[in-house]
């Protein structure tokens, strides 16, 4: 039919402003898998997400951005653990607990708000968005898709500078893996995964050093 061609996919149809402003749940079930899931990862795999999460932008994150709208309910950049308890508890929609996900709101706050602050704050939210995503990709792949967001004029280099001015709010002790980036010198994306590499190892020998010791 002539008019075939200017109907909306279906993935466009659930897109349109209609039905998105008559949404009435306020964590989808596959957000808060996501949500889960990045909480459960590992360091290396967290850290990427989020320096990923710190640069993009577009239709990926649309959805994303709405349902952080709907969680700071004080519109405060925010997302504190009520909010969240809030929305675990009454999830809204029809059929809620239909394969709802289950999970402890404070060890998921615990783990997305890195830092231990009063809140989830906007990246920190996306990134764990981004796992249903990226989840799947390898630390390698994920290091490179971090850094060339990062690379914003080609060149191969990125400097420590400008990956923590992406984080403002936050200190450099509360992002443990970037702690091994030189300081004084840009590095190249082989330099930015071992780097990580090594962070993670050092920080699993701290964390569980009787796997690296032995026991008595």
């Amino acid at each position: 039919h002539p008019r075939s061609a200017l109907r909306p996919s279906a993935a466009e149809a659930l897109e349109h402003e209609w039905l998105l402003e008559r949404e009435t749940k306020r964590l989808r079930r596959s957000t808060l898998r996501s949500l889960r899931d990045f909480a459960r990862a590992a360091p290396l795999v967290k850290v990427c997400l989020l320096l990923i999460a710190s640069r993009a932008t577009g239709k990926r994150f649309r959805r994303c951005a709405r349902a952080f709208k709907r969680l700071d309910l004080a519109g405060a950049g925010t997302v504190t653990l009520d909010s969240l308890q809030e929305a675990i508890d009454h999830p809204g929609g029809c059929c809620p607990w239909c394969c709802y996900p289950q999970v402890d709101a404070k060890e998921l706050f615990r783990d997305l708000s890195a830092g231990q602050s009063a809140g989830i704050e906007y990246t920190e939210f996306a990134a764990a968005c981004l796992f249903d995503e990226l989840g799947s990709k390898n630390g390698r792949e994920l290091c490179s898709i971090a850094f060339e967001a990062f690379d914003s004029d080609g060149d191969g280099l990125v400097t420590a500078d400008a990956v923590f001015a992406m984080f403002p709010s936050k200190h450099r002790q509360e992002m443990p893996l970037l702690s091994f980036l030189p300081m004084d010198r840009p590095f190249n994306a082989k330099e930015f995964y071992r780097c990580l590499r090594r962070a993670q190892g050092a920080r699993r020998r701290l964390l569980y050093p009787f796997l690296c010791c032995g026991t008595a």
